[in-house]
């Protein structure tokens, strides 16, 4: 099985499970259309059945290749019709009020609606276009003599545990290396030198020449060195150092380290003959035997090594593909739900920077795995492989080339600029279907600007963002993060397909009304949008939500009804409101909130049993809490004040906590109670009425302590230690 034909299978996979998902298929037979999509399913399974044959003679049949890449955009205009029906079902079901003696009537008369009649035409005629396109794959599969079940790979490979390429500080064979190239460094002849000294470490990729400069430049002796060396020094000189492969031993160390964990001495006696003449194919490139041995991590099974050894991909021609086989074979294994997400990202130029939270909400099939460092960059032959995997699907637009935009894209980059102008996105009158309109900014200075808010402000034509992104009726995700954007228009409540859009750190003063049309919406970025004083209260019609960013901005207040978002996981923040909006109660709804969640302006919570109904308590994946009263110094009601600290109590598994501007008397008994054994860090900041601490050495896992103006505090007595 080649890569193109797992990417196509992958995207079936997603196809032929939303052909038989219930709701579609309810409201499908009421429009009486179920008949033709079930037809549909039924000739993608026929298709489905000749993809491996088909990936066999892409490589010598350019008609079978273009045959695939038809079909693949044909697959993702299904996915976008079923999703355009799926959202029209779902719209249905909101509206939808309780059914009196009248709802016959009701349901002839919503059947002749305008809008019904015009929903039902359009459908109509992009049911008969897919139908039609559907029947020439057909009958071009026929053409080309495709046969079913050829070639198939045993999936013994069932699970594959993620790790990063570069284990920390595990590197193999490199010590000579190394040594020489301190060598060279230190050695008198560049020190006593005028020029700038240029060592480039020049080797195949994939051998570890990157690992070499990150080895060099982060030893002691090379650090000190740096120190003595001239900052006006005048001419450079170069000497290149060659980095060769790696011997078949060392890379078998590699791969043994990696592909032999946990497993048994009998195992590790079948394997190990395998697994050598597996190393002796990597041909010493580092990279390669480390992907393989991931691949392979405990797994006993021989027929898995085997299919591994004797995979064709290894025999594939270096004329048709400049991809290590390695990794071919590592996309081939990859899961089938992450095939598709791993050609995404391609979108990101070479050495970009990403989040894994950023890739995570992007891309809602790629989970978080541990709690280690958040930014990753792909190696540059894994991005060659991305590439190559997506085509012409994913694009990115080039500053100062020509670009060409194939009818086929789907997803978008392109770096930011201060100035955007239309003319650079008139590439894009070629196609209609962009799913991702993503910009992005590569790291200045060593800062990444997306990740930089000071002076990061760019614009965006007019024409862009009013004529050309409302008519992209299929985008999924759309950041238009950092752009001096004031206003959306009505029309963006046309984008049905939407479910990422980043709004952070733009000049946006209010949200339209139709944002309430997006029932796919599920990620919802607006940090830093200091314009934004208000949301509106449309967005309790976003069923589906489930990252709401509304951190660092100004809000008055949340609007009423936003407990129906009961899919959201993450809530950055909860403004209480003070005449009318939504009361603290609806909090009590969000039963999956997760991550941190800052609680502001209590000041307006009149009833303390509100703040119990709440339930912080039972909402245990909320690991930071951040309470905060009124900043300005109104003092209000200090024992209503900590009526309602006392009802807040969080869940014992809160790791961090901030109270601010409490002007309560005293702390709750909560706060010091030896369940919370997780609480790491705590701040107690402007709680101007506190005279006294609490016992905090109770807090046994507590590590950082931070108690910031509290100025009513005279003494500090040995009952704060508590021992």
């Amino acid at each position: 099985m080649f890569v193109a034909e797992a990417f196509l299978s992958s995207l079936f996979e997603v196809v032929l499970d939303k052909l038989v998902a219930t709701p579609l298929l309810e409201y499908a037979r009421r429009q009486k259309v179920d008949t033709t999509l079930q037809e549909w399913r039924r000739t993608l399974l026929r298709i489905q059945a000749v993809l491996i044959d088909a990936e066999q003679k892409q490589i010598r049949d350019r008609a079978v290749k273009l045959w695939l890449d038809d079909l693949k955009a044909l697959a993702y205009d299904i996915e976008d019709i079923l999703d355009e029906f799926n959202t029209e079902a779902n719209q249905h079901s909101f509206e939808k009020g309780p059914q009196t003696s009248t709802s016959k009537e009701r349901k002839l008369i919503r059947s002749f609606h305008p809008s019904a009649v015009m929903f039902n035409q359009k459908f109509g005629k992009k049911i008969k276009k897919i139908t039609q396109e559907l029947d020439a794959i057909v009958k071009t599969k026929s053409d080309l003599h495709l046969r079913e079940g050829v070639g198939e790979v045993s999936s013994v490979i069932e699970q594959r545990l993620t790790t990063s390429l570069v284990d920390e500080f595990e590197v193999y064979g490199r010590d000579a290396d190394k040594e020489k190239m301190m060598e060279l460094l230190l050695s008198d002849e560049v020190a006593r030198s005028e020029k700038v000294q240029v060592i480039p470490i020049v080797g195949m990729g994939g051998v570890g020449s990157h690992l070499m400069e990150y080895l060099t430049s982060s030893s002691q002796s090379w650090s000190t060195r740096q120190c003595h060396h001239s900052n006006h020094s005048s001419g450079t000189r170069c000497f290149n150092y060659w980095f060769s492969e790696l011997s078949d031993e060392h890379c078998w160390s590699l791969f043994a380290h990696l592909a032999f964990q946990n497993i048994t001495a009998d195992a590790f006696q079948n394997l190990e003959p395998i697994g050598r003449k597996i190393i002796k194919k990597c041909k010493g490139l580092p990279l390669a035997a480390k992907t393989l041995g991931a691949l392979l991590r405990s797994k006993q099974d021989e027929n898995a090594w085997k299919d591994m050894l004797n995979n064709e991909m290894w025999d594939l021609p270096t004329e048709q593909s400049s991809i290590l086989p390695a990794l071919h074979l590592s996309y081939h294994y990859l899961h089938t739900k992450l095939k598709q997400c791993f050609a995404y990202c391609s979108i990101f130029p070479k050495d970009y920077e990403f989040e894994k939270k950023e890739l995570i909400l992007l891309w809602s099939f790629f989970q978080p795995f541990g709690r280690n460092k958040s930014l990753f960059v792909m190696h540059d032959l894994i991005h060659d492989l991305a590439e190559f995997v997506s085509g012409e699907f994913c694009l990115r637009l080039e500053v100062g080339v020509q670009n060409h935009v194939s009818k086929k894209a789907r997803y978008l980059s392109y770096i930011r600029e201060e100035f955007d102008v239309s003319k650079k996105f008139d590439p894009l009158c070629e196609t209609d279907s962009l799913r991702t309109f993503l910009p992005l900014s590569m790291p200045l200075e060593g800062i990444a600007l997306t990740r930089h808010p000071k002076g990061s402000i760019c614009y965006l034509a007019d024409k862009v963002l009013h004529n050309l992104l409302p008519t992209l009726r299929c985008l999924r995700v759309l950041s238009l993060s950092h752009y001096n954007i004031t206003h959306l228009l009505d029309s963006f409540g046309n984008l049905k397909h939407l479910r990422y859009l980043n709004l952070s750190y733009t000049a946006i003063k209010k949200l339209p009304g139709s944002i309430g049309m997006l029932l796919n919406l599920q990620s919802s970025m607006l940090s830093n949008c200091v314009g934004l004083t208000e949301l509106p209260p449309e967005i309790r019609k976003l069923v589906n939500l489930r990252h709401l960013d509304i951190s660092e901005r100004k809000l008055e207040g949340m609007p009423t009804g936003i407990k129906r978002l009961k899919n959201l996981r993450r809530l950055t923040t909860f403004v209480v409101g003070k005449h009318g909006g939504a009361r603290i109660v609806e909090l009590q709804d969000l039963s999956h909130l997760q991550g941190a969640l800052s609680i502001l302006k209590l000041q307006n919570v009149v009833y303390a049993m509100d703040a119990l109904v709440a339930n912080l308590k039972n909402k245990k994946d909320l690991d930071e809490l951040l309470f905060v009263w009124d900043p300005n110094g109104v003092v209000g009601d200090s024992k209503n004040q900590t009526r309602v600290l006392e009802q807040l109590q969080p869940h014992n598994k809160v790791k961090r906590l901030n109270v601010e501007y409490y002007n309560g008397a005293e702390f709750p008994i909560w706060l010091v109670d030896t369940s919370f054994s997780n609480l790491v860090f705590l701040q107690l900041k402007s709680c101007t009425l506190c005279s006294s601490l609490p016992p905090l050495g109770q807090l046994q896992s507590l590590k950082d302590l931070l108690i910031v103006k509290m100025d009513g505090v005279r003494k500090v007595g040995a009952e704060f230690l508590w021992e």
